[in-house]
């Protein structure tokens, strides 16, 4: 999902693999009318919404008076167009927002160590088989899908980052109590989210970290060169084995 909410002038940026669906869930229950919130991926998330009658999705579809020929063809498909999706990154908020309102909102993304988070990934991709050792491996050097892109780079605009908050996920509870402050969101915010978070199946890999990359050289390379800024950034280190 992206949350932009007015009422408390943020906007979340959800990325991959780092409890975002079970944050922004949390904090849907606070938002106002005028707020913007896409739908949970996958949609079994907007029943968990619902069921606790917290706010659902809303303003996040294309407004008709910006209908192109090719929106009406989509709708009458059945895919009503949209001005954001659950994974729409800090670009796409940018180019739908005034500037001076983008520049006075908190921009908030949350983040994790790029080793368990390719593991985490891959479980997510092979969910519909068997996680493997040789399946990880070949699906990392592959590089495609999910992988082309990092969770701080989607807090990037013209290429430079945009974010003003990063949240860890090694350590949610500490930076939700940093977002609340800062924005002024209501600090039930953090009972929330670990309420919502122990409903849902943990955000781990089948595959340790050691059995993943012992001896897999070239995977750890890849990973520190393609999420090297994370890595510099946050103080990440390879996981021990």
């Amino acid at each position: 999902m992206v949350i932009i909410s007015h009422k408390y002038r943020f906007i979340f940026i959800k990325t991959r693999k780092t409890a975002g669906s079970s944050l922004e869930i949390a904090l849907s229950q606070f938002l106002g009318d005028a707020d913007v919130i896409t739908p949970c991926m996958p949609l079994e998330e907007e029943k968990v919404r619902k069921e606790l009658g917290y706010r659902s999705a809303q303003n996040y579809q294309l407004p008709l008076r910006r209908w192109q020929p090719r929106h009406y063809a989509d709708f009458f498909l059945g895919h009503r167009p949209k001005l954001f999706s659950a994974h729409s990154n800090a670009q796409r908020v940018f180019n739908e927002m005034p500037v001076d309102t983008w520049n006075r909102y908190t921009k908030i993304l949350t983040v994790r160590n790029p080793y368990f988070y390719v593991l985490s990934l891959y479980s997510w991709h092979s969910r519909h088989s068997r996680a493997t050792v040789d399946g990880f491996r070949e699906w990392l050097l592959q590089g495609e899908g999910d992988l082309r892109f990092s969770n701080y780079g989607m807090g990037k605009v013209n290429g430079k980052s945009e974010v003003d908050l990063v949240l860890k996920f090694e350590d949610l509870p500490a930076g939700i109590r940093t977002l609340c402050e800062a924005t002024g969101v209501p600090a039930g915010l953090i009972e929330g989210f670990e309420k919502i978070n122990a409903k849902k199946s943990p955000n781990v890999s089948p595959l340790g970290a050691s059995e993943a990359f012992d001896g897999f050289e070239v995977g750890i390379r890849y990973i520190e060169k393609r999420f090297s800024e994370e890595i510099s950034l946050f103080g990440y280190e390879q996981p021990k084995w």
